[in-house]
């Protein structure tokens, strides 16, 4: 799913507000990333079926090809879960970190990755886990 929109982005909680309407009710767990222009306006979202995106290389490049795609200057980065939102598991900070740093070599920042669930957005850079 791909959307353009004029929503600035100018704190971490706009994003988070965002990442809950698009993705608290799913039935299933989603992957979803909002792509944002350099002055954090979004520029398209997208969402990804469960088991799509893994910490594998191949993710890294399609995160890029679309990054690209978009003219991205940033992206934040979600996904939802049954689990508790403050339980962050160590599979989602790996991932996180493979992603940054090959949005790195395309120069495009990754700003947050957020866990939604219970009706929350728990941000993983709030936390100093990005």
């Amino acid at each position: 799913m791909s959307t353009q929109s004029s929503i600035a982005i100018a704190q971490p909680e706009d994003a988070a507000a965002f990442l809950k309407s698009r993705l608290v009710d799913l039935p299933c767990e989603t992957f979803a990333c909002m792509f944002l222009d350099s002055q954090h306006a979004l520029v398209a979202f997208e969402t990804w079926a469960p088991g799509a995106v893994t910490n594998d290389a191949r993710d890294s490049r399609h995160f890029n090809q679309r990054c690209l795609a978009h003219k991205a200057a940033a992206i934040v980065t979600a996904h939802n879960t049954t689990a508790s939102p403050h339980e962050s598991a160590e599979a989602d900070r790996v991932l996180t970190t493979q992603l940054r740093r090959a949005l790195h070599q395309i120069d495009v920042r990754l700003l947050d990755h957020f866990v939604v669930a219970d009706g929350e957005a728990l941000s993983l850079a709030k936390r100093g886990l990005l």
